[in-house]
């Protein structure tokens, strides 16, 4: 069964805007080189779907409709820290595909609540779960996909990209494969502060198209940043790059 077939049979029929979700079953699926973590919401007409391809991990929600290809939004579990979540269209237009999957699944798989927030102000909309009470199908999607358990990342604090935390932008590297097919794409960093205002200890931990090696790039580009004089040392930092390629 290929990925879009497989996706389809797991929510085909979801699509409207949710307000409240309650616990729903997960389950797993394999086919090829993708594996998936599944569970349908039917109260709030909402699947939220993990998936795993060739070692790249992904975090969809269909029936969540937007009216711009992307959108703010936080996720807070047990009543904890916000989080910062951006939002995009998949490219066929039927997901909302996360910029942090394996930090929401690994707070899927250890809260008793969560809750998603898409955009903010009056017209918000609120998606209130119960995460599994077998977490066995999210926890070995994680696994499988070379992600742990647990992760001090999860911690990272957003950094903005405004020129008030910088005194120095790394080049725009473009991949290979997104200059010849004309793509743009995305990607979230983990990275440490360090002396010399550098980064260093970079890992990816999403990125968009899949394939494309925004990741990588995006890597490269914040290696030949540098901060601003006072930034504190050893600090753990998101931050999350878009490269437009014309």
């Amino acid at each position: 069964m290929k990925t879009s077939a497989l996706l389809g049979w797991v929510a085909a029929s979801l699509a409207a805007t949710p307000t409240l979700a309650q616990e729903a079953a997960w389950s797993a699926q394999e086919s090829g080189d993708v594996r998936l973590a599944y569970a349908v919401f039917p109260e709030a007409d909402v699947a939220m779907i993990a998936r795993c391809q060739s070692g790249t991990l992904e975090l969809l929600l269909q029936g969540v409709r937007l009216a711009v290809p992307e959108i703010e939004g936080a996720a807070q579990f047990d009543g904890g820290r916000v989080r910062d979540v951006k939002w995009t269209r998949s490219e066929d237009g039927r997901y909302l595909v996360a910029d942090r999957p394996a930090h929401l699944m690994r707070g899927m798989a250890s809260a008793s609540e969560a809750r998603f927030q898409f955009g903010f102000g009056d017209r918000a909309a609120m998606l209130d779960v119960a995460p599994p009470a077998d977490e066995t199908p999210i926890k070995d999607l994680l696994t499988a996909c070379g992600q742990p358990l647990t992760s001090a990342r999860d911690e990272a604090e957003f950094l903005p990209l405004g020129e008030d935390f910088w005194t120095r932008r790394g080049r725009v590297h473009i991949p290979a494969m997104a200059s010849r097919d004309h793509v743009s794409g995305w990607a979230v960093v983990t990275c440490m502060t360090r002396v010399h205002v550098m980064l260093d200890d970079c890992e990816v931990e999403a990125e968009g198209p899949v394939g494309y090696g925004f990741g990588r790039a995006s890597v490269n580009s914040l290696r030949e940043s540098r901060l601003r004089p006072d930034t504190p040392v050893d600090r753990l930092v998101t931050i999350r790059l878009t490269t437009l390629v014309e």
